[in-house]
């Protein structure tokens, strides 16, 4: 295939005007004026062709359609934050056995680590809980046994919910790292995250969604060398949603359902530009 005369964003610059040969599902060339012979030729005028875009918080909840609506827009990887291990197994037995190229690729926690009566247990998939430290090493081979590719920890009591405490979150972390695995926290408010921190978690799956994050956080943070995948469309106040919505570009692509869920009120909202 030769795609001719696009905007190409290789990762590194943007390239005006160039052509892109692709033979055998890989990219072999990208220059001016590219002569070959192809089975098909795409005009490319007008249009920008950029690497796939990797999604860092998503939940496939075991839907094999949520993965094929992320590549119609471009989504060629998800990282997903919570689904049963096996739908994440099938799913990625294909891409190994390149089977997959009708949707995103996925890489998954599989089940989270949460308490018995903590955020996670609502779905009834038969999550695995922990109600001491000593827990920890064995729901960890656990996962690693199912194939996950990281661990979530849920830190967030959702105002009522039962809360893993500090013990067992410092051992899930240690032994995601024992195990060769990173460790990422979802977190909701300042104290969340400061106990991530003592725990020693990689990450952190959103950003404060209570009172905004201060210096010292902040410091601690970046002194960790922690990273945080802000997910911040899921909460910031929708204002632009009526242009999404008002865009055939977008609707003509999106099934019933999503455009539903659009519809719906915000999350909890993030400070205002004065606060951040």
């Amino acid at each position: 295939m030769l795609i001719r005369g696009g905007q190409v964003f290789d990762g590194e610059q943007l390239r005006e005007g160039v052509d892109v040969l692709v033979r055998e599902g890989w990219i072999r060339e990208i220059a001016a004026g590219i002569e070959a012979d192809a089975d098909e030729v795409v005009d490319a005028d007008g249009q920008t062709l950029l690497p796939g875009l990797i999604d860092a918080h998503t939940h496939t909840f075991a839907e094999r359609r949520n993965l094929q609506q992320s590549l119609l827009f471009g989504v060629t990887t998800e990282l997903d934050m919570f689904s049963p291990p096996e739908f994440v197994q099938a799913m990625r037995d294909e891409q190994r056995d390149g089977a997959a190229a009708d949707r995103a690729d996925v890489f998954s926690s599989g089940y989270l680590a949460t308490a018995p009566d903590g955020h996670g247990v609502q779905f009834d998939w038969g999550v695995p809980t922990l109600e001491h430290a000593d827990e920890a090493e064995a729901w960890l081979a656990a996962r690693v046994q199912e194939g996950a590719d990281y661990i979530k920890i849920v830190i967030d009591d959702l105002g009522d919910l039962e809360l893993l405490d500090a013990p067992i979150v410092a051992a899930l972390a240690d032994a995601a790292h024992d195990h060769g695995l990173l460790s990422i926290a979802h977190v909701a408010l300042p104290e969340h995250a400061h106990l991530a921190l003592d725990a020693g978690v990689d990450a952190l799956a959103h950003t404060i969604q209570g009172p905004w994050p201060d210096e010292e956080l902040v410091d601690r943070l970046v002194e960790a060398d922690v990273f945080v995948v802000a997910t911040l469309s899921v909460y910031a106040h929708p204002d632009w949603v009526p242009e999404i919505l008002g865009d055939p570009a977008v609707t003509d692509w999106l099934p019933d359902v999503l455009v539903g869920e659009l519809q719906q009120p915000p999350g909890p909202a993030v400070p205002d530009e004065d606060t951040t």
